[in-house]
C-alpha cells in the first residue's frame, strides 16, 4: 500500500477528513504526520513522506492478538498504548489487514460520538436516514456465525410466551447475543459495564434487557440512532466478552 491509497482509503469513510496539524512542529518528522479526523476525532494518521507506518485505535484485546501475530504491529506511537498501535507499511502486513483495521479504528472512534455529532455527521454525508437498519436477518445471522465457536440455537420454546421465536448465539456454550426472528426489531448482548450509561447517553436506541442482568447486558432497538456497522461493532465486543471469559 503506499501513501496515495491509504488516503484514498481513510477519505472514503463517511465524513472522514484529513489535515497537516503538526505544521509548527519543532520536529521535522512530525510536520509530515497526516491526521484523519471524523467528527473532529482522530482515527488514524501517519506520516505522508516517510509513510513508514500509521497509527490506528483498537481494541485492547485485539491488539495483544495482532501484536503477537505480528511483529510490525506495535503500541501505538506517542498514544495511549492500551487503546492504540503503530502498524508498519513494510509489505508484511496484507493490504486487505490495514484497510480492516483503519474501519475498525474509525468505527470505535465514531462509537464514542455524542448523538449531536453523529446526527451531524449523518445529515453532512446523506440525503436519508442512513441509520434505518439495512441489514436483514439472514444477513444478521451470518454476520454473528463469522466468529469463531459459534453457534445458533432456539433454546426456550414453552419458557414464556413469544419465547419460541428467540434465537440464541452462543460462543462454545455461553451466550453473546440472541433476538426475536419474528419481529427482528431489536437484540440483546453483553456489554462492558463501565459503558453502558455513556451508550445510553449517546444513543436512544439503547434500552434495559429483557430478562438479563441490566449491569452486563444491553439491548439494541433497531431503525433509531444506531448504524448497520455501529451495531456490528457492539455484537462483535459482546463476542469478545464472552469468548475471554471462558478461556
Amino acid at each position: 500500500m503506499n501513501v496515495e491509497d491509504f488516503r484514498e482509503y481513510c477519505l472514503s469513510l463517511k465524513g472522514a477528513h484529513d489535515k497537516l496539524i503538526f505544521k509548527n512542529s519543532n520536529s521535522e518528522y512530525d510536520k509530515d504526520i497526516l491526521v484523519f479526523f471524523v467528527a473532529e476525532k482522530w482515527f488514524a494518521f501517519a506520516n505522508i513522506e516517510v509513510f513508514d507506518f500509521c497509527n490506528l485505535k483498537c481494541n485492547p484485546e485485539e491488539s495483544q492478538e495482532l501484536q503477537a501475530k505480528y511483529e510490525e504491529i506495535t503500541p501505538g506511537y506517542h498514544m495511549n498504548k492500551k487503546h492504540w498501535i503503530s502498524v508498519g507499511f513494510n509489505g508484511k502486513i496484507p493490504d486487505t489487514l490495514i484497510k480492516d483495521l483503519v474501519r475498525k479504528s474509525y468505527d470505535l472512534v465514531v462509537a464514542t460520538l455524542t448523538i449531536k455529532e453523529r446526527q451531524d455527521l449523518n445529515d453532512s454525508t446523506s440525503g436519508g436516514n442512513s441509520k434505518c437498519l439495512k441489514m436483514n436477518i439472514e444477513q444478521f445471522r451470518d454476520y454473528c456465525l463469522s466468529f469463531e465457536q459459534t453457534s445458533e440455537k432456539m433454546p426456550f420454546a414453552g419458557f414464556f410466551r413469544n419465547s419460541k421465536s428467540i434465537l440464541v448465539f452462543y460462543v462454545k456454550n455461553k451466550i453473546f447475543c440472541l433476538l426475536d426472528i419474528d419481529s427482528f426489531d431489536s437484540i440483546t448482548i453483553k456489554c462492558d459495564s463501565s459503558k453502558i450509561e455513556e451508550l445510553k447517553e449517546n444513543y436512544s436506541a439503547i434500552s434495559k434487557p429483557f430478562n438479563l442482568s441490566h449491569k452486563h447486558w444491553i439491548s439494541i432497538k433497531f431503525h433509531e440512532d444506531m448504524s448497520d456497522d455501529e451495531i456490528k461493532l457492539m455484537v462483535e465486543n459482546s463476542y469478545h466478552l464472552v469468548a475471554k471469559s471462558i478461556r
